[in-house]
């Protein structure tokens, strides 16, 4: 009895170790607030298409643009719910399959495998649409983000140089469109809680 009860402690105890580690793995994996895929399992998907050579493929750089008024001014609950949305938004028009991170913040990642460039700007175009179609409607805090593409066909151009291409494009529509975007959500959260606030219209060093 005593063999068996240690035995069976054992396996409890296995059992339980399998369960703890798929767990922690799956926290690693996942995004717990937008329900996306994390940084690590992007960076891991990167590592996996760089790997077998897979070309062509697309990235999408995503950047969501007044997270901070939102978190000063109407709570960091706001500011969840937000990136929440956005998260869905983004995912919508994409396949199962596609890898769609959020990195940190307000910035998120789509990787696209086997993606033709043709491909990847009609995407990115159903994108855009989902957000304007979500933003039609006035009583809603608008969700504004940048958009970047970049695509490679070629095995030789490294798959993170495709990345900081995509990153650099979004980075350029954000500051082409960022004073009209902060504008636009600094009006909507006055109309709603009678206070003047400050829209922070500066850009990062990079």
């Amino acid at each position: 009895k005593t063999l068996l009860r240690s035995v069976t402690c054992f396996a409890l105890a296995d059992i339980e170790k399998r369960r703890l580690l798929k767990q922690l793995e799956y926290m690693s994996y996942n995004d717990a607030l937008t329900g996306l895929r994390s940084r690590a399992y992007c960076n891991l998907e990167a590592e996996r298409i760089e790997k077998n050579n897979i070309r062509p493929v697309c990235v999408i750089s995503c950047d969501i643009t007044g997270l901070k008024m939102v978190n000063d001014n109407l709570g960091h609950a706001a500011g969840d719910e937000l990136l929440a949305e956005a998260a869905t938004l983004l995912r919508k028009p994409l396949r199962l399959t596609d890898c769609v991170a959020r990195m940190g913040g307000d910035e998120f990642v789509v990787l696209l495998p086997g993606c033709a460039p043709d491909k990847g700007r009609e995407l990115l175009r159903k994108i855009e649409a989902c957000f304007a179609e979500r933003n039609q409607h006035p009583g809603r805090m608008p969700i504004l983000a940048a958009f970047g593409l970049a695509c490679s066909e070629n095995p030789e151009m490294a798959l993170a140089r495709v990345m900081v291409q995509a990153d650099t494009a979004m980075l350029r529509q954000k500051r082409a469109q960022r004073k009209t975007a902060h504008k636009e959500i600094k009006n909507w959260i006055e109309a709603r809680t009678g206070k003047n606030i400050r829209a922070d219209d500066r850009l990062p060093a990079n």
